[in-house]
């Protein structure tokens, strides 16, 4: 691993790649941003340490996994994370910085896991379906062709203007969307 490493996900130097013919580790040839590539986020040691600062990038991977004992932060208000698998946060995902959007693009079922987003989007299709009740103080965006299903799950939007816009379609199930804003919010379908 690395002796220094910084905090930054666009940081070469901070990850390694696993080569499976070898069952070893090597020097990465760029940081991870391809929706194919899956990303775990350690612990103890690795390749970025107790922090995955994405400054103002817009990021792909296919899964990403944090482990326990791991901090993960979207932590400016340009930067866009793109989910093409599963997200699983096992250690700590801190409140996104707001403008911040984590984008759920799998062409096929996605759950998305009940942490904090800024700004949420659905694409590529498929049914993207709450694992609990979110709290969205921004924008969610459902897609074109795209299901978001809440189950049994609320969403709560407590931005003001239009907190929800549907390009695709809202399967309630037996959850509700909440609109609690102090203000004025706009429906559009």
């Amino acid at each position: 691993f690395p002796v220094t490493i910084q905090t930054s996900w666009t940081t070469t130097s901070n990850w390694l790649q696993y080569d499976s013919g070898t069952s070893s580790y090597a020097a990465a040839s760029g940081y991870p941003n391809s929706s194919s590539v899956n990303v775990i986020l350690p612990g103890v040691g690795g390749c970025v340490l107790n922090s995955a600062v994405t400054g103002g990038s817009a990021l792909s991977v296919n899964n990403l996994t944090i482990e326990s004992g791991h901090t993960f932060n979207l932590d400016n208000s340009a930067a866009t994370l793109t989910i093409a698998g599963n997200l699983i946060n096992n250690g700590t995902w801190s409140t996104p910085t707001a403008g911040s959007t984590v984008v759920f693009n799998g062409s096929g079922a996605q759950t998305i896991p009940a942490v904090s987003y800024s700004n949420l989007q659905t694409a590529n299709g498929g049914t993207k379906t709450l694992g609990g009740t979110i709290t969205i103080p921004g924008v969610v965006t459902v897609g074109t062709s795209t299901t978001l299903a809440l189950s049994s799950n609320n969403l709560v939007l407590t931005s003001t203007g239009t907190p929800l816009v549907l390009s695709g379609t809202l399967n309630s199930g037996t959850g509700t969307v909440d609109y609690a804003a102090s203000a004025t919010q706009n429906i559009t379908y």
